[in-house]
């Protein structure tokens, strides 16, 4: 096995117009890489489980939030694929929409989230320990609308006025754009410093920074992310940069999708893969068969049990008496 550690990174809402701030400590650019949602719970779906989720396209409203509770309870990650090969897993992540409310942690070792941005993972060295895939995810790009009171309220305003199909003051709205975008691309920049650890990080770590959708300051139609943004298809132009053990730098010009972070992590660890929908396949064919067996067991047993029931009854006993003395009297 080439790797035995994995350090994936998330970094919420990154651009690939900002992929420049993390290069150097990488070796590998995937320049064609996309993410197929555009908000956080489906494309995390797919960039962990492997799967796309098509049915999670367009963001609700936060009042509807309830009916995706636990909706990734029952979905095997990633973390379920390499345990077979013995590699733990541990998650540090932002909350939110990657809390345990939506079900996720259900088959890792350990899935740590923060409600608090005043405690959330921002950029501090954490390594994976050996035989671990250690999943770190930050909002701190995403929510450059907290900067400040005055913005956070203007950006809430915007959104929900957007969201109902409400006219907004222009003049208002561009000035937000203008400012939004300064305050992102300051926490981008911000966030890459704090990452200079990963450019001396133990040649055995296979090392992935990716985002989960882009964040766009366009105007209407390309604004923020989510139903906000669909017009626009820069908001799937996200970054995709590895570390691994060379010193030959590499950009690879085929496109790339999020549901094949899995496959590519195997495939980087030299490991046989086997995608989450092949493995419940195939589980489910093997329990099927294996519940045919019992059955078909138990349906042998309980026809000799009958028998020997009929065998021992008085009326068979008396039967077969009555065959034997009209047998005699012939």
């Amino acid at each position: 096995m080439k790797y035995d550690r994995i350090l994936l990174i998330s970094i919420d809402a990154l651009s690939k117009k900002y992929e420049y701030l993390f290069e150097d400590y990488f070796t590998t650019k995937y320049d064609k890489y996309r993410s197929t949602a555009t908000w956080t719970l489906p494309a995390h779906l797919n960039i962990l489980c492997g799967i796309p989720f098509p049915k999670l396209f367009i963001v609700s409203r936060m009042k509807d939030y309830d009916k995706y509770k636990d909706y990734a309870s029952n979905i095997p990650t990633i973390a379920t694929l390499l345990r077979d090969f013995d590699f733990k897993s541990r998650a540090v992540t932002g909350g939110g929409f990657m809390s345990s409310f939506f079900g996720w942690g259900n088959d890792w070792d350990k899935w740590e989230t923060t409600e608090d941005s005043r405690n959330e993972w921002c950029g501090e060295k954490i390594l994976p320990k050996k035989n671990e895939l250690l999943f770190l995810h930050t909002y701190y790009v995403h929510n450059w609308f907290h900067a400040n009171a005055k913005m956070k309220e203007a950006f809430l305003e915007t959104k929900n006025k957007l969201d109902a199909g409400l006219p907004i003051d222009q003049k208002k709205y561009r000035a937000l754009l203008k400012e939004g975008e300064k305050e992102y691309a300051k926490r981008a920049a911000f966030l890459a410093k704090k990452l200079s650890w990963i450019k001396n990080i133990n040649r055995h770590t296979l090392v992935i920074l990716l985002s989960d959708h882009a964040e766009l300051f366009f105007g209407v139609g390309s604004f923020h992310h989510g139903n906000l943004a669909l017009k626009n298809k820069k908001i799937f132009y996200v970054p995709l940069l590895l570390k691994e053990n060379t010193a030959q730098k590499t950009v690879v010009t085929d496109y790339m999708y999020d549901y094949l972070i899995p496959k590519l992590i195997f495939d980087k660890l030299e490991l046989p893969f086997e995608s989450v929908a092949k493995r419940v396949l195939r589980t489910n064919a093997e329990l099927k068969n294996e519940l045919a067996m019992i059955y078909h067991s138990r349906f042998w047993k309980l026809l000799a049990f009958l028998r020997k029931i009929k065998k021992n009854s008085l009326f068979f006993r008396w039967q077969s008496c009555r065959k034997q003395k009209l047998l005699a009297n012939e």
